[in-house]
């Protein structure tokens, strides 16, 4: 038989056996398929994975886990990035009375993620830890992570067909305003498709709207290298030796590769593996037209959701609110936590800014929300707009905040339940529209002094923390460091901050500047005597040609 048709047939077989809701018939209607269709060829090896994880889960949910702990931790050696398999590993060990090998299990495979693959556990395996900690009897974080809305993600069944065309080695561009949802499209689709991509996806934020200038060649390469288990110190520093060991390393990887807020073609090209196993996905509010006319991608443009979409992500009819949204997810989202908690009443239905911009409904959302935080979270939040890339830690908050973190993870959990931040494992992520309102208020709302102070902090942590290596600390950071440091009279510190501050303007492409606070670096170094400070600023004024 043609082993396309072994293939059809086996998925066909696979579809049934899994949607079988009875336990005992599913366990027998899988052994089956995997039976009948064992060593065919033509079968997907990812696909046969999928079948026999489904397998073992399905012993567990026969109140069975001790027979499927064996099989799932010989799966699991054999595939460490697999973390459905990982999931279905520590569910076996905790059902079985083995709560303390379950976590044993977790904490060493998230040392070989961190110090393998240069990434963090999922929010799934973060989830699961922390229920066999608390006991639960069955910890089940979600039993299928793509058959769940994932923050209020809902419709969009065109697009995600469209996605599903997309087979090795092509390309995707999402198009669509801000807020529209391009990248929850397009993280939803990653994890339907997880079968065909045994090597997961990589989501990469290109930085190409808000705040600062977009990623560089550079740094895009060497946060893909670091994602893809290269060793900092192996990272090459010339971007053509970078490019070629980045394409090395995607060529042996079956995965979705998501790079974010793209500003550009040009920004994108140099991060295409050129391979035909993986699939890239391309999201940005610039058209991309490049992209589609040389590189042949196929474009896929998002409008706003529908009205009856809008209503199932606030969970009712409510006109003016949605008008007031635009029908955009993220501002939708956003109000609709207000709006659950007190009757809505007199909304504007312009954007509340008048001048219909697409970042009109946003900054209507958010100001209706923000109006509904306790205090001490909205200036939290104002805070938080500080941080560099839209990214947070609990340390770093605590940092921003001068806040104990134990005071600062209650904020953090409001901001999420609003919406106005989104979870990822440790980290939360502020989307760009929602960090611009929150600079916004931190102009108006926070004493100078106090932004100045909370820059200095960040920057401390900056300096102080190894884990920070990958953040971008943009040139207003350290000049906001530099008047605090000024105001408290720190002359010997403002020398090394001039030297960074310089460092960062030449990143930023203003060498002119750089030169100028460099020569203030060497004065002051001189004046106080400090040989070494005025040794490292002449080694800065031969590196960066100042």
């Amino acid at each position: 038989m043609d082993s396309s048709v072994d293939a059809e047939r086996f998925r066909a077989a696979l579809a049934v056996a899994t949607a079988l809701t009875d336990p005992e018939e599913r366990a027998a209607q899988l052994d089956r398929v995997l039976t009948l269709w064992q060593g065919r060829t033509g079968i997907d090896p990812a696909e046969w994975l999928h079948a026999v994880a489904a397998r073992w889960s399905t012993e567990i949910d026969r109140e069975r886990p001790g027979a499927a702990i064996g099989p799932l931790t010989t799966l699991v050696a054999d595939h460490p990035r697999r973390e459905d398999l990982l999931i279905l590993l520590i569910r076996a060990l905790h059902r079985a009375g083995r709560p303390g090998d379950a976590l044993e299990v977790y904490r060493r495979a998230r040392t070989r993620l961190v110090e393998e693959f240069g990434i963090e556990p999922g929010p799934d395996l973060h989830r699961l830890q922390e229920a066999v900690l608390r006991g639960d009897p069955d910890p089940l974080p979600v039993a299928d992570p793509a058959a769940r809305p994932a923050g209020g993600f809902v419709g969009r069944e065109a697009a995600l067909a469209e996605l599903d065309t997309l087979r090795g080695g092509t390309i995707g561009v999402i198009g669509g305003p801000a807020g529209v949802g391009k990248t929850a499209v397009a993280v939803r689709w990653a994890a339907l498709a997880r079968h065909r991509f045994p090597d997961g996806h990589l989501v990469l934020d290109l930085r190409g709207a808000g705040p600062g200038r977009p990623l560089s060649t550079t740094e895009a390469l060497s946060r893909m290298l670091r994602a893809l288990g290269v060793a900092p110190a192996r990272i090459p520093v010339e971007v053509g030796e970078a490019a070629a060991t980045y394409r090395a390393r995607m060529a042996g990887c079956r995965l979705v590769l998501i790079l974010d807020n793209a500003a550009g073609a040009e920004q994108v090209r140099p991060l295409l593996p050129g391979s035909p196993r993986s699939v890239v996905v391309v999201t940005g509010r610039d058209r991309l037209s490049g992209l589609v006319a040389i590189e042949g991608a196929h474009r896929i443009v998002l409008p706003p959701l529908t009205h009856r979409e809008a209503c199932d992500v606030i969970d009712g009819a409510a006109d003016d609110l949605i008008r007031a949204c635009g029908r955009l997810p993220l501002a939708l989202r956003i109000a609709a936590g207000p709006a659950r908690r007190r009757p809505v009443a007199g909304i504007r239905t312009d954007g509340g800014t008048g001048g219909g911009t697409e970042a009109g409904p946003v900054a209507w959302a958010f100001g209706f929300a923000y109006d509904h935080l306790d205090r001490t979270a909205a200036a939290t939040l104002r805070m938080l707009a500080l941080a560099p890339d839209g990214v947070v830690t609990l340390p770093m908050a605590a940092a921003l905040t001068g806040r104990p973190p134990a005071d600062v993870i209650a904020c953090l959990g409001e901001l999420t339940d609003a919406h106005l931040l989104e979870q990822d494992g440790d980290q939360w992520r502020i989307h760009d529209l929602v960090a611009a309102q929150a600079r916004d208020r931190l102009a108006a709302e926070t004493p100078e002094p106090e932004r100045t102070e909370a820059a200095a902090r960040l920057l401390d942590w900056h300096l102080d923390t190894s884990d920070s290596d990958q953040r971008r600390i943009g040139p207003a950071i350290y000049r906001a460091a530099l008047r605090a440091a000024e105001r408290r009279g720190e002359t010997r510190r403002l020398g090394v901050l001039l030297n960074h501050l310089a460092v960062a303007l030449t990143d930023a492409g203003e060498p002119a500047e750089a030169r100028e606070h460099l020569d203030r670096a060497l004065a002051l170094h001189r004046r106080h005597g400090d040989l070494a400070g005025e040794a490292e600023t002449a080694r800065l004024r031969g590196l960066l040609g100042a």
